[in-house]
């Protein structure tokens, strides 16, 4: 399995009490395997991308990716896990302005420890992506589509084994959505890496073969959890 959670609990305190947001009793995901999880927008999917992840510690219960217990890890190794591990594709994009297209994909290759950027591989990326022509153009030169190409092909540059997407097609209309994530499933089978994409919209939903309904998931819904 490249995700195992038991017992996941997320609490945040106030002075009223302790407020649940994720209870997740048990959930898996397959190496290789393409989720999508879908639900209403402030229900609490992208804190569970973000625990999975190893951004947000977990109130309780375990979390294991690719073999390895997150949070029993120190924030230091859990970054250098992360590195190594994941990609996280952000509705936002997260590209850097001052940056053309193709210095942006050879920067995801930074985040993994001990990987060299390699500009024939990045190259190759932006040309699965149909961005190849576009290497040399910076952001703001760019549409939102192609923005979002060319977060794909970062995220796969340091050849991941698991794909994290936050609401991936949000800034999209619906046929580039649909474009986008078909692009991403294709890129992911390609590579041999997992993906789990969070989205609040069906149409998304109905790409995937594997969908969860985020209110069956979590049972901290029943009490008007989430976030």
């Amino acid at each position: 399995m490249i995700v195992k959670i038991k017992e996941l609990l997320l609490e945040y305190r106030t002075g009223a009490g302790a407020f649940p947001v994720l209870e997740i009793p048990e959930w898996t995901i397959g190496a290789q395997e393409q989720v999508v999880i879908f639900g209403p927008s402030g229900s609490g999917k992208s804190t569970l991308l973000n625990i999975v992840a190893g951004l947000l510690p977990p109130t309780g219960g375990s979390v294991e990716v690719c073999g390895c217990e997150l949070f029993g890890m120190s924030e230091s190794l859990r970054d250098k896990f992360r590195g190594r591990n994941l990609s996280y594709i952000f509705q936002s994009f997260n590209l850097l302005q001052g940056y053309t297209a193709l210095e942006n994909v050879l920067i995801g290759a930074t985040f993994s420890p001990g990987a060299r950027p390699d500009r024939n591989q990045a190259m190759l990326l932006l040309e699965r992506v149909g961005l190849a022509h576009r290497h040399h153009h910076y952001p703001s030169q760019m549409s939102i589509g192609e923005q979002q190409r060319v977060t794909i092909a970062r995220a796969l540059v340091k050849k991941p084994k698991l794909i994290l997407a936050d609401e991936p097609t949000g800034s999209l209309d619906p046929h580039h959505s649909g474009e986008v994530v078909r692009l991403l499933r294709e890129a992911c089978g390609e590579h041999n890496c997992a993906l789990v994409v969070v989205s609040h919209e069906t149409i998304i939903a109905r790409e995937f073969e594997r969908q969860i309904d985020f209110r069956q998931l979590n049972r901290a819904q029943a009490d008007g959890g989430g976030k």
